[in-house]
């Protein structure tokens, strides 16, 4: 693990995504996924929840103690992906990311109806099989407007469907859920 520090801004959202989380599962994620940039390249760094909880008391500890916010926190975390680019590799996970509207029973429940942008680990949650998710809008009079994750048989999958926002399978009962790596937040529309 290593030290980075977390601009007040940068804390600020993560307080917000956690709290978002919480409210709409009734408990704290595992962990957060910070999206920042390291010597000018995209990063993500991964966060467990000890760790965020952590930075979250001293932040407060601080404010009691010198009246006011501070510029930064440092935080430990795991230096999950870097890139370049817009799309997020990952040296040690193969990621999938995009935005989604609720399409599942469990969504529809918990989530107001707008777009979320999510990330998963490319790994079927029936399956197993690692690199054969696409991203399936679907076609004709079926299209699923909302979009969802398909285990692509064209790929070698098995062509299981899943929710885009949650990652729970589109089955009754669900047989499996995508492994999410970070809290799914709104898209904003501007």
């Amino acid at each position: 693990m290593a030290e980075y520090k977390m601009l007040l801004k940068e804390y600020q959202k993560m307080l917000k995504a956690i709290n978002n989380f919480k409210n709409n599962n009734g408990r704290l994620p595992n962990y957060y996924d910070w999206n920042t940039k390291i010597n000018g390249v995209k990063a993500t760094i991964r966060l467990k929840k000890e760790k965020y909880q952590d930075a979250i008391d001293r932040v407060n500890a601080f404010i009691k103690k010198e009246k006011r916010d501070p510029n930064y926190v440092t935080v430990e975390g795991s230096d999950m992906t870097a890139s370049n680019s817009s799309t997020s590799s990952s040296s040690s996970r193969n990621i999938i990311s995009g935005s989604f509207k609720p399409s599942c029973s469990y969504c529809y429940s918990k989530l107001p109806y707008t777009t979320y942008k999510t990330s998963f680990e490319n790994k079927c949650g029936r399956c197993g099989k690692v690199g054969k998710m696409t991203d399936t809008p679907k076609g004709g009079r079926t299209k699923i407007k909302e979009g969802e994750w398909t285990c692509d048989v064209a790929k070698g999958g098995c062509g299981a469907d899943f929710c885009g926002v949650c990652g729970k399978e589109k089955m009754n009962p669900a047989k499996g859920w995508l492994i999410q790596v970070d809290v799914p937040s709104k898209v904003r529309h501007e």
